[in-house]
């Protein structure tokens, strides 16, 4: 079995053109995406599993690289 999905290209327009950077990411991702989707339905796991999975890693890990909240809650 692989573990490579492919390479992640660079982008091609700044961080400053949100619209059009964010655009560029999905697209990027995508297909790397589906290959990931597809490699794990390959073994047994369910698309939605996959998926549903997937999304909470990624919320997982912007929580964690957000850090400690700066508010003092008062």
């Amino acid at each position: 079995m692989t573990t490579s999905v492919g390479a992640v290209p660079s982008p091609t327009h700044s961080a400053n053109e949100f619209l059009a950077h964010e655009t560029e990411c999905r697209s990027a991702l995508k297909p790397l995406l589906d290959g990931l989707i597809d490699m794990a339905e390959s073994v047994g796991w369910s698309r939605r599993t996959v998926a549903s999975t997937l999304i909470f890693l990624a919320a997982q890990h912007v929580s964690v690289s957000a850090g400690p909240s700066t508010s003092s809650g008062t």
